[in-house]
Protein backbone atom coordinates (compact mmCIF):
# COMPACT_ATOMS: atom_id res chain seq x y z
CA UNK A 1 0.00 0.00 0.00
CA UNK A 2 2.70 2.47 0.59
CA UNK A 3 4.01 2.52 -3.27
CA UNK A 4 0.27 3.73 -3.79
CA UNK A 5 0.41 6.48 -1.04
CA UNK A 6 3.62 8.22 -2.09
CA UNK A 7 1.88 8.12 -6.14
CA UNK A 8 -0.94 10.27 -4.59
CA UNK A 9 0.96 12.38 -2.53
CA UNK A 10 3.31 13.06 -5.26
CA UNK A 11 0.82 13.39 -7.91
CA UNK A 12 -1.10 16.10 -5.66
CA UNK A 13 1.01 18.82 -6.33
CA UNK A 14 0.94 18.13 -10.23
CA UNK A 15 -1.05 19.87 -12.85
CA UNK A 16 -4.18 18.46 -13.40
CA UNK A 17 -3.46 16.80 -17.04
CA UNK A 18 -0.13 15.14 -16.10
CA UNK A 19 -2.45 13.93 -13.05
CA UNK A 20 -4.89 12.57 -14.84
CA UNK A 21 -2.04 10.79 -17.16
CA UNK A 22 -0.33 8.71 -14.14
CA UNK A 23 -3.70 7.81 -12.93
CA UNK A 24 -5.13 6.18 -16.03
CA UNK A 25 -1.39 4.68 -16.80
CA UNK A 26 -1.53 3.06 -12.67
CA UNK A 27 -4.91 1.63 -13.15
CA UNK A 28 -4.25 -0.14 -16.90
CA UNK A 29 -0.95 -1.31 -14.83
CA UNK A 30 -3.06 -2.67 -11.92
CA UNK A 31 -5.67 -4.21 -14.90
CA UNK A 32 -3.01 -6.06 -15.90
CA UNK A 33 -1.70 -7.27 -12.70
CA UNK A 34 -4.90 -8.62 -11.89
CA UNK A 35 -5.43 -10.54 -15.76
CA UNK A 36 -1.81 -11.84 -14.95
CA UNK A 37 -3.21 -13.28 -11.63
CA UNK A 38 -6.28 -14.75 -12.75
CA UNK A 39 -4.49 -16.08 -15.96
CA UNK A 40 -2.30 -17.89 -13.19
CA UNK A 41 -5.10 -19.29 -11.48
CA UNK A 42 -6.84 -20.67 -14.32
CA UNK A 43 -3.70 -22.23 -15.90
CA UNK A 44 -3.33 -23.89 -12.26
CA UNK A 45 -6.94 -25.20 -12.58
CA UNK A 46 -6.62 -26.56 -15.82
CA UNK A 47 -3.67 -28.42 -14.82
CA UNK A 48 -5.33 -29.76 -11.86
CA UNK A 49 -8.24 -30.92 -13.82
CA UNK A 50 -6.11 -32.13 -16.49
CA UNK A 51 -4.06 -34.51 -13.38
CA UNK A 52 -7.26 -35.69 -12.37
CA UNK A 53 -8.68 -36.60 -15.70
CA UNK A 54 -5.38 -38.50 -16.66
CA UNK A 55 -5.31 -40.49 -13.19
CA UNK A 56 -8.87 -41.53 -14.02
CA UNK A 57 -7.71 -42.66 -17.24
CA UNK A 58 -4.86 -44.89 -15.71
CA UNK A 59 -7.68 -46.13 -13.18
CA UNK A 60 -10.08 -46.98 -16.07
CA UNK A 61 -7.67 -47.90 -19.05
CA UNK A 62 -9.50 -47.52 -22.68
CA UNK A 63 -6.51 -48.29 -25.42
CA UNK A 64 -9.20 -49.43 -28.50
CA UNK A 65 -8.97 -45.92 -30.18
CA UNK A 66 -5.51 -44.80 -29.45
CA UNK A 67 -4.57 -48.30 -31.28
CA UNK A 68 -7.47 -48.02 -33.95
CA UNK A 69 -4.74 -45.66 -36.07
CA UNK A 70 -1.91 -47.92 -35.70
CA UNK A 71 -4.06 -50.52 -37.29
CA UNK A 72 -5.15 -48.38 -40.51
CA UNK A 73 -5.65 -51.69 -42.47
CA UNK A 74 -8.44 -53.23 -40.37
CA UNK A 75 -12.03 -51.89 -40.51
CA UNK A 76 -12.93 -52.99 -36.90
CA UNK A 77 -11.07 -53.97 -33.73
CA UNK A 78 -11.56 -55.66 -30.78
CA UNK A 79 -9.99 -55.22 -27.49
CA UNK A 80 -9.98 -57.92 -24.82
CA UNK A 81 -8.72 -57.28 -21.47
CA UNK A 82 -8.51 -60.29 -19.12
CA UNK A 83 -7.66 -60.11 -15.12
CA UNK A 84 -6.47 -63.39 -13.36
CA UNK A 85 -6.23 -63.21 -9.46
CA UNK A 86 -3.13 -65.43 -9.62
CA UNK A 87 -1.60 -62.80 -12.06
CA UNK A 88 -1.16 -66.06 -14.49
CA UNK A 89 -1.34 -65.12 -17.98
CA UNK A 90 1.33 -67.82 -19.78
CA UNK A 91 -0.43 -69.40 -22.85
CA UNK A 92 -3.70 -67.92 -22.09
CA UNK A 93 -5.56 -66.37 -25.29
CA UNK A 94 -8.42 -65.39 -26.82
CA UNK A 95 -10.37 -67.54 -29.48
CA UNK A 96 -12.23 -65.01 -31.51
CA UNK A 97 -14.00 -65.19 -34.75
CA UNK A 98 -16.61 -62.55 -36.81
CA UNK A 99 -19.78 -64.40 -37.14
CA UNK A 100 -19.98 -66.34 -39.92
CA UNK A 101 -16.47 -66.78 -40.48
CA UNK A 102 -12.95 -68.38 -39.27
CA UNK A 103 -11.96 -68.23 -35.92
CA UNK A 104 -8.28 -67.26 -35.00
CA UNK A 105 -6.16 -67.03 -31.72
CA UNK A 106 -4.79 -64.07 -30.11
CA UNK A 107 -2.82 -63.77 -27.70
CA UNK A 108 -2.37 -61.44 -24.80
CA UNK A 109 0.15 -59.39 -25.91
CA UNK A 110 -0.66 -55.73 -23.82
CA UNK A 111 -0.28 -55.28 -20.50
CA UNK A 112 -2.30 -52.42 -18.34
CA UNK A 113 -3.39 -51.88 -14.50
CA UNK A 114 -6.03 -54.69 -15.15
CA UNK A 115 -4.26 -57.40 -16.12
CA UNK A 116 -3.34 -58.16 -19.69
CA UNK A 117 -5.28 -57.32 -23.30
CA UNK A 118 -5.35 -58.72 -26.90
CA UNK A 119 -5.86 -56.94 -29.51
CA UNK A 120 -7.97 -58.21 -32.67
CA UNK A 121 -8.66 -56.89 -35.87
CA UNK A 122 -11.24 -57.65 -38.80
CA UNK A 123 -10.74 -56.85 -41.92
CA UNK A 124 -14.36 -55.85 -42.78
CA UNK A 125 -16.86 -55.11 -39.84
CA UNK A 126 -18.76 -57.44 -38.26
CA UNK A 127 -22.44 -57.32 -36.87
CA UNK A 128 -21.13 -59.24 -34.08
CA UNK A 129 -17.93 -61.49 -33.08
CA UNK A 130 -17.69 -64.55 -30.63
CA UNK A 131 -14.60 -65.61 -28.31
CA UNK A 132 -13.77 -67.99 -25.69
CA UNK A 133 -10.66 -67.78 -23.99
CA UNK A 134 -8.24 -70.58 -23.69
CA UNK A 135 -5.06 -72.10 -22.36
CA UNK A 136 -2.68 -73.18 -24.94
CA UNK A 137 -4.40 -75.14 -27.55
CA UNK A 138 -7.77 -75.91 -26.55
CA UNK A 139 -5.92 -77.58 -22.84
CA UNK A 140 -8.47 -75.58 -20.70
CA UNK A 141 -11.55 -72.71 -21.42
CA UNK A 142 -11.55 -70.37 -18.74
CA UNK A 143 -15.77 -70.13 -19.12
CA UNK A 144 -16.97 -73.18 -21.16
CA UNK A 145 -19.11 -71.74 -23.18
CA UNK A 146 -18.99 -69.39 -26.26
CA UNK A 147 -19.43 -65.46 -25.83
CA UNK A 148 -20.02 -62.64 -28.26
CA UNK A 149 -19.96 -58.81 -28.50
CA UNK A 150 -21.69 -56.71 -31.22
CA UNK A 151 -20.44 -54.07 -33.07
CA UNK A 152 -23.92 -51.54 -33.22
CA UNK A 153 -22.22 -48.78 -31.18
CA UNK A 154 -19.31 -48.58 -33.35
CA UNK A 155 -16.11 -50.12 -35.41
CA UNK A 156 -14.05 -50.46 -32.39
CA UNK A 157 -15.30 -52.15 -28.56
CA UNK A 158 -13.64 -53.00 -25.84
CA UNK A 159 -14.32 -55.23 -23.10
CA UNK A 160 -12.70 -56.43 -19.51
CA UNK A 161 -13.45 -59.91 -18.64
CA UNK A 162 -12.33 -61.70 -14.79
CA UNK A 163 -11.27 -65.03 -14.86
CA UNK A 164 -14.38 -67.49 -13.78
CA UNK A 165 -16.74 -65.04 -14.12
CA UNK A 166 -19.16 -65.25 -17.20
CA UNK A 167 -20.52 -61.48 -17.71
CA UNK A 168 -18.78 -58.96 -20.17
CA UNK A 169 -18.02 -55.90 -18.47
CA UNK A 170 -18.03 -52.46 -21.00
CA UNK A 171 -16.67 -50.14 -17.86
CA UNK A 172 -13.63 -51.58 -15.41
CA UNK A 173 -15.04 -49.50 -12.51
CA UNK A 174 -18.04 -51.80 -12.66
CA UNK A 175 -15.81 -55.12 -11.75
CA UNK A 176 -15.27 -55.92 -8.56
CA UNK A 177 -11.56 -57.40 -8.31
CA UNK A 178 -12.07 -58.41 -4.17
CA UNK A 179 -11.44 -61.66 -2.91
CA UNK A 180 -15.31 -63.25 -2.49
CA UNK A 181 -16.87 -66.49 -1.45
CA UNK A 182 -18.55 -67.95 -4.54
CA UNK A 183 -20.41 -71.50 -1.97
CA UNK A 184 -19.56 -72.89 1.48
CA UNK A 185 -21.06 -76.27 1.91
CA UNK A 186 -21.31 -78.25 4.82
CA UNK A 187 -20.59 -81.72 3.60
CA UNK A 188 -19.76 -83.88 6.15
CA UNK A 189 -20.33 -83.55 9.88
CA UNK A 190 -16.96 -81.54 10.64
CA UNK A 191 -15.97 -80.75 6.81
CA UNK A 192 -16.54 -77.49 4.78
CA UNK A 193 -16.01 -77.10 1.03
CA UNK A 194 -15.22 -73.79 0.29
CA UNK A 195 -14.59 -72.41 -3.65
CA UNK A 196 -13.70 -68.64 -3.56
CA UNK A 197 -12.75 -66.05 -6.81
CA UNK A 198 -9.09 -66.10 -5.53
CA UNK A 199 -6.64 -68.15 -3.16
CA UNK A 200 -6.61 -66.77 0.03
CA UNK A 201 -4.17 -64.92 1.67
CA UNK A 202 -1.98 -66.74 4.92
CA UNK A 203 -3.91 -64.22 7.30
CA UNK A 204 -7.06 -64.70 6.07
CA UNK A 205 -7.19 -68.41 6.50
CA UNK A 206 -5.52 -67.87 10.00
CA UNK A 207 -8.44 -65.85 11.04
CA UNK A 208 -11.17 -66.99 9.62
CA UNK A 209 -13.62 -68.77 11.45
CA UNK A 210 -17.17 -70.44 11.65
CA UNK A 211 -19.97 -68.95 14.08
CA UNK A 212 -23.47 -69.20 14.29
CA UNK A 213 -25.87 -66.54 12.46
CA UNK A 214 -28.05 -65.99 15.45
CA UNK A 215 -25.05 -65.83 17.60
CA UNK A 216 -21.59 -64.88 16.45
CA UNK A 217 -20.20 -65.74 19.98
CA UNK A 218 -20.89 -69.74 19.48
CA UNK A 219 -17.86 -70.37 17.26
CA UNK A 220 -16.60 -73.89 15.72
CA UNK A 221 -13.30 -74.39 16.21
CA UNK A 222 -11.46 -74.80 12.99
CA UNK A 223 -8.38 -78.00 13.10
CA UNK A 224 -7.44 -77.55 9.14
CA UNK A 225 -7.87 -75.35 6.25
CA UNK A 226 -6.72 -77.24 3.03
CA UNK A 227 -6.18 -75.74 -0.33
CA UNK A 228 -7.56 -79.18 -2.35
CA UNK A 229 -7.86 -77.86 -6.29
CA UNK A 230 -5.41 -76.02 -8.11
CA UNK A 231 -8.29 -73.94 -10.72
CA UNK A 232 -7.08 -72.23 -14.56
CA UNK A 233 -9.65 -70.24 -13.74
CA UNK A 234 -7.77 -68.39 -10.92
CA UNK A 235 -10.35 -69.85 -8.42
CA UNK A 236 -9.63 -71.65 -5.26
CA UNK A 237 -10.72 -74.39 -3.46
CA UNK A 238 -10.71 -75.36 -0.02
CA UNK A 239 -11.21 -78.28 2.69
CA UNK A 240 -12.23 -76.81 6.13
CA UNK A 241 -12.19 -79.52 9.27
CA UNK A 242 -13.26 -78.87 12.44
CA UNK A 243 -12.47 -80.60 15.89
CA UNK A 244 -15.70 -81.31 16.59
CA UNK A 245 -18.93 -82.59 14.48
CA UNK A 246 -21.69 -79.85 14.06
CA UNK A 247 -24.36 -80.89 16.16
CA UNK A 248 -28.17 -81.68 13.90
CA UNK A 249 -29.75 -78.49 15.54
CA UNK A 250 -26.80 -76.16 13.80
CA UNK A 251 -26.36 -77.61 10.47
CA UNK A 252 -28.55 -74.77 9.12
CA UNK A 253 -27.02 -71.70 10.78
CA UNK A 254 -23.76 -71.92 9.92
CA UNK A 255 -21.80 -68.67 8.69
CA UNK A 256 -18.10 -67.76 7.38
CA UNK A 257 -16.28 -64.67 8.36
CA UNK A 258 -12.77 -64.00 6.43
CA UNK A 259 -11.07 -60.73 7.36
CA UNK A 260 -11.73 -58.99 4.21
CA UNK A 261 -14.79 -60.97 2.86
CA UNK A 262 -18.19 -60.74 3.13
CA UNK A 263 -19.36 -63.16 5.82
CA UNK A 264 -21.29 -66.24 3.56
CA UNK A 265 -23.79 -68.18 5.02
CA UNK A 266 -22.60 -72.12 5.02
CA UNK A 267 -25.34 -74.66 3.46
CA UNK A 268 -25.89 -77.83 4.03
CA UNK A 269 -24.77 -80.18 1.20
CA UNK A 270 -23.49 -83.75 1.17
CA UNK A 271 -24.28 -83.74 4.76
CA UNK A 272 -28.05 -84.66 4.29
CA UNK A 273 -27.23 -87.67 2.26
CA UNK A 274 -26.55 -89.25 5.37
CA UNK A 275 -29.12 -91.72 6.56
CA UNK A 276 -30.45 -89.81 10.07
CA UNK A 277 -31.48 -86.90 7.64
CA UNK A 278 -33.70 -89.21 5.28
CA UNK A 279 -37.58 -89.53 6.84
CA UNK A 280 -37.76 -92.94 6.56
CA UNK A 281 -41.24 -93.53 8.50
CA UNK A 282 -42.61 -89.94 6.83
CA UNK A 283 -45.22 -88.75 4.14
CA UNK A 284 -44.41 -85.65 2.44
CA UNK A 285 -45.98 -84.38 -0.66
CA UNK A 286 -49.44 -82.53 -1.33
CA UNK A 287 -52.35 -84.19 -0.03
CA UNK A 288 -55.57 -83.25 -2.11
CA UNK A 289 -59.52 -84.34 -0.33
CA UNK A 290 -62.95 -82.37 -1.80
CA UNK A 291 -62.28 -79.55 1.00
CA UNK A 292 -58.65 -78.88 2.01
CA UNK A 293 -55.36 -79.87 0.50
CA UNK A 294 -52.38 -80.72 2.89
CA UNK A 295 -49.23 -79.77 2.43
CA UNK A 296 -46.23 -81.92 4.28
CA UNK A 297 -42.77 -80.71 3.71
CA UNK A 298 -39.64 -82.07 5.15
CA UNK A 299 -35.85 -81.05 5.28
CA UNK A 300 -33.81 -81.16 7.71
CA UNK A 301 -32.17 -77.85 7.07
CA UNK A 302 -34.78 -75.57 6.74
CA UNK A 303 -36.53 -72.73 9.26
CA UNK A 304 -39.08 -71.69 6.94
CA UNK A 305 -41.54 -72.75 4.32
CA UNK A 306 -43.51 -70.73 1.81
CA UNK A 307 -46.09 -71.41 -0.64
CA UNK A 308 -47.00 -69.23 -3.60
CA UNK A 309 -50.34 -70.14 -5.61
CA UNK A 310 -51.35 -69.03 -8.86
CA UNK A 311 -54.80 -69.00 -10.72
CA UNK A 312 -55.36 -70.98 -13.89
Amino acid sequence: MKPIQNFFQVSHHLPRKINFVRMLAFCVSAAVLVLCVASAVADTTSETLSATHAAQETQSPRVAQSLKTKTAAAKALLVVHYARADKKYDRWNTWCWPVGGEGAAYPFTGKDSFGRYAVIPFKELPKSAGFILRLGDWEQKDIDHDRSITFDTGDTQEIWLVAGDERIYTNPNDIDLSVRVLGAFLDKDNEITLSTTAPLSKEQIQKAQVTRREDAQIKHKIKAFVRIQESLSSRAMYTVQFTKPVSDADIASLQLDIPGVKTSAIYARNILDQERFTPLQATLGAFCTPGKTIFQPGHPSATTCNLFSTTV
